[in-house]
């Protein structure tokens, strides 16, 4: 962000991680026969997140006229998941391995429930 910011980047969204435990390969790994998410990686998401939002106030007051915005990818992830029936699929199961094929990243999933609205 430093060299951003040297670069004359003054406007920033940092994004939060998404609840990886509910990426279909994380929970084929976990071998959970109900295939449910796996809480033990998204509680550390969580923790992650947490922490990296307690670090923007520090972050913008040591670059002087910066806005740094906190996107929560864990937040808007959780609403495709718990709204799939809203948006056209039937299940998780049949959501998620698509935009785990489509090079899933936290901002793709942002953008997708944005452009669901």
């Amino acid at each position: 962000m430093q060299e951003l910011y040297n670069l004359g980047g003054r406007q920033f969204i940092l994004a939060g991680l998404p609840p990886f435990g509910c990426i279909p390969l994380q929970i084929t790994l976990s071998g959970d026969l109900e295939r449910g998410c796996v809480d033990e990686q998204n509680s550390e998401a969580q923790v992650y997140n947490s922490k990296l939002q307690k670090l923007i106030p520090t972050l913008q007051g040591s670059l002087r006229g910066s806005k740094i915005v906190y996107l929560n990818a864990y937040e808007a992830f959780t609403v495709i998941l718990q709204g799939t029936n809203k948006y056209g699929t039937f299940s998780s199961n049949v959501m998620i391995p698509n935009l785990y094929l489509a090079k899933w990243t936290p901002l793709r999933s942002l953008i997708l429930h944005i452009s669901f609205l």
